[in-house]
Formats: C-alpha cells, structure tokens, sequence
C-alpha cells in the first residue's frame, strides 16, 4: 500500500507527478502523458485496506464500475476515462485531470457565507448533470453527492463531478441495495439499508450539499434524525440569515426522511430552488382533488 513515487510509470504512458488526494480505500494521483505534450491525467489507485477477500472483491467490483459508467458518458461536466487498468497486482483508474478547487475547500476557506446567487449558479449545472445521469438507460444513481466530489475548474468555471466510486445503475424492483456506503450527513436513510436508492436518494444528497455550501456546517446525517431519541434538523435559515424563505423550504423538502415527502426528480427540485413563490405548487395540489386527469 505504499504510495506511487513521482517518476513512476504506468502502462508506458503514464508518469505520476505526485499525490493529490488520499482517502482509507484509494489515492489519486496527479500524471502526465510520455505520449502526448501538455496531457494531463488523475490517476486513482485502488489501495489494499480491506479486511477480507470478500471486501476487496467488493470494492475492486465498485472500482471497475466507476470505470464503466464513466466510459458510457459524455457530459461537459464530468471527467471523460482513459484507461482501467492492473499492474502489478494494482488497480487504476485514469481520467481527465482538472485544474481547479473543489466546493468543500472553497466554501471552508471563506471567511463569510458564499451569496446565494453563487450557489445557486453552481446548483444549475449540479441539477443538469443529475437529471442527465437520471436519464440513462437504466438511470445512474450518484449516491455521493456532496462538496468535496465536486470541483470548480480553474479558468472556466465549470462545475465537475469527479468521484462515481459508489454510483450504481437503478435496479427496478430490488428491494434494497447489498453495500451501505456514502458520507454521513449527506446521504438518505436508504443508504443505511433500509432500502433501494433511488433517484429520490439523490434529491437529498443535492439537498444536503446545498445545505452545506449555505450555511458551512454538514447537516445531521439522517440516522440521527430517527433515533428513540432523535436529533432534529437545524433548519438552514437559522444558521445563515440570508437564505431566502424559498430556497430554504426547497433544501428541507429535499431532506425529508421519507422519500415520497421529498421531489420526486431533480427537475422538480430546481423549479422550486429558481421559483419563489410556492402558490402555484399549492394551486397544483388542490385542483388534483377538483379536476379531472386530463385538464390537471
């Protein structure tokens, strides 16, 4: 499990220039190609750390998932693959590298709450590429949205989502799904086991991402919230004034417990972060019980 050397090659094409990033399962490395001037690359190494054959079967299993979805999608905000690969007995994954920051270490590093206009600039393109995700045939899970997987990209700024580690193809009629993975705070009860993820489970992480980058705190992760004696959910309009009443009922639907109390897509979420008047929604739900299904 040592970490790649700078001037390590890999494949013959890849030269690692350092370590960018390293979590309990994996590092990311920074590279360029022997090959082709002024190429790029992030390199991610599958790291040994698991406890059993089992596991690691498991997580190499999400490792070349990751690969494979990647490879199936072209989208200006996410990174586009280059290679899977093994050497000597490693595991990587190469990708395109990008120049920038990520959403965590911005947010963290301001001396004061991002402006809502901002956030909001930066939930457009997140809601664009959830809903393209959710498009797929058969739609793709993200299951991991939060701010330290996203990046702002230097020059651009683009927003990109750079980590499909535990993204998952949505399997109709499965009841719940076989690993409890994600990052507390940000992902829904399903993710603790207690049933399939879904497209609704992404509404929530959107939810508690923007609830971060508002406020700078992580919300309480949904397990707390269901306890005997549970932890409530400090609404983010407490914690930073300036969040308008809209925006801050939208983020609190999202992160309902009960998925059906959540949007039921991304599509609806983004039309009630960018709408500020919640009349017509409540005009919607009344006229259901009045109207007949072809005028509603």
């Amino acid at each position: 499990n040592e970490l790649l050397k700078s001037g390590t090659i890999l494949m013959n094409t890849y030269k690692i220039l350092g370590v960018k990033d390293q979590g309990g399962m994996g590092a990311i490395y920074k590279a360029e190609s022997r090959l082709l001037a002024d190429e790029e690359y992030a390199v991610k190494e599958m790291l040994d750390n698991y406890s059993s054959v089992k596991e690691k079967q498991e997580g190499l299993d999400l490792f070349q998932q990751e690969s494979d979805i990647l490879k199936k999608l072209r989208h200006p905000n996410l990174p586009r693959v280059h290679a899977f690969f093994e050497e000597n007995n490693r595991y990587y994954l190469a990708v395109d590298y990008i120049r920038g920051r990520t959403l965590e270490d911005i947010v963290e590093s301001a001396t004061d709450f991002i402006p809502e206009s901002v956030i909001l600039r930066w939930s457009t393109d997140l809601c664009n590429i959830l809903e393209y995700l959710h498009h797929q045939k058969p739609p793709i899970i993200f299951r991991d949205l939060n701010p330290r997987n996203i990046m702002l990209e230097e020059g651009t700024g683009d927003i990109k989502l750079i980590d499909f580690g535990i993204a998952r193809f949505f399997k109709a009629g499965q009841s719940s799904d076989t690993l409890s993975l994600g990052s507390p705070g940000y992902c829904p009860i399903e993710q603790y086991g207690r049933g399939q993820t879904d497209i609704r489970s992404d509404v929530y992480t959107l939810g508690a991402t923007l609830y971060h980058l508002l406020t700078k705190k992580v919300p309480i992760a949904a397990i707390e919230r269901i306890k005997p004696t549970p932890v409530a959910l400090k609404p983010p309009g407490k914690i930073n004034r300036r969040i308008s009443p809209h925006i801050e009922q939208a983020i609190l639907q999202a992160l309902e417990i009960n998925p059906d109390n959540r949007y039921q897509t991304v599509g609806e979420m983004r039309q009630a972060l960018f709408t500020k008047s919640k009349t017509k929604k409540i005009a919607q739900n009344t006229q259901k019980t009045t109207t007949t299904k072809t005028s509603d």
